[in-house]
């Protein structure tokens, strides 16, 4: 059997807006089989070696390209000035309890970024398959609301994926 591959354009800013919204101070990716699953978490009040709960998103790693290749220059530029206001994201303590979670699938991300607050919205296709009646939609899917080192960590991390470094 071979795989049947669809291509599909999507102008990612006419998408309408997540209604989900999760708040993350923390990230982590790991590559399991073709998925880059990306767990997005929130540490407990006043400790940063626990995640009370994460939110994850598993996007195919055939998908992780043409994600990275939507992060211009001049906004890889505002992201690193952001990031000098911020510093480093503290890390996913991945040795606390299993914290809270569910997570959803996605094929596309959009990216705000601004002073206040940045947000990584995410979208899957539907309506894919052998048993697919109409074409392919674009469903929106979670909006992650952070700050900048939430999305720097998303940023590098696809960057990783698309050159096989994950």
């Amino acid at each position: 059997m071979t795989a049947q591959e669809t291509q599909l354009q999507v102008d990612l800013a006419k998408l309408p807006t997540p209604e989900r919204a999760y708040y993350a101070n923390t990230a982590i990716c790991r590559r399991e089989g073709r998925l880059a699953s990306f767990a997005f978490g929130q540490f407990q009040v006043g400790r940063r070696d626990a995640v009370q709960s994460a939110m994850g998103i598993d996007i195919p790693e055939r998908s992780i390209p043409a994600i990275a290749s939507t992060f211009s220059e001049g906004f890889r530029r505002s992201l690193g000035l952001l990031m000098a206001d911020y510093g480093r994201m503290s890390p996913f303590p991945i040795d606390s309890e299993q914290p809270k979670s569910v997570i959803y699938p996605a094929h596309m991300a959009r990216i705000a970024i601004s002073e206040l607050e940045c947000a990584i919205d995410f979208y899957t296709v539907d309506n894919l398959g052998p048993f697919a009646q109409e074409p392919p939609s674009v469903v929106a899917v979670m909006r992650i609301r952070c700050f900048a080192p939430v999305v720097n960590y998303f940023v590098r991390a696809c960057d990783d994926v698309a050159k096989g470094e994950q």
